[in-house]
This record gives structure tokens, sequence and C-alpha cells, in this order.
């Protein structure tokens, strides 16, 4: 998890630093592997990850 939150404030340190991929996307790369469904805001449906998640 410490990785995780390295890579979050570095993102958020400097976004511009990421190369732009599909759909204006942005991909950070941590040395462990984890897959991310979604990340949502609050406000949003919390079941919307499970339609992600069939994609």
């Amino acid at each position: 998890m410490q990785e995780v939150r390295q890579t979050f404030h570095r993102i958020r340190s400097n976004p511009e630093a990421y190369a732009e991929g599909y759909r204006n996307t942005r991909r950070a790369l941590i040395r462990r592997f984890i897959v991310v469904l979604a990340v949502l805001h609050c406000g949003r449906d919390p079941t919307l990850w499970r339609q992600r998640s069939s994609t």
C-alpha cells in the first residue's frame, strides 16, 4: 500500500508528467501489480464499477 500511496502523491503533485493515452487517460506504473477496476467520485453510483469490470 505504501507504493500505491506514493504513486498517488506523485500523480497529484504533477499529473502532466504522465503521458496521455486512450481517451485522454493517463497511466502511472507501480512496482507491484494491482488491478484497479475504477476510481469514482463519492457522489457517483457505487455500482458503476460492476459495469466497468465487464468490459
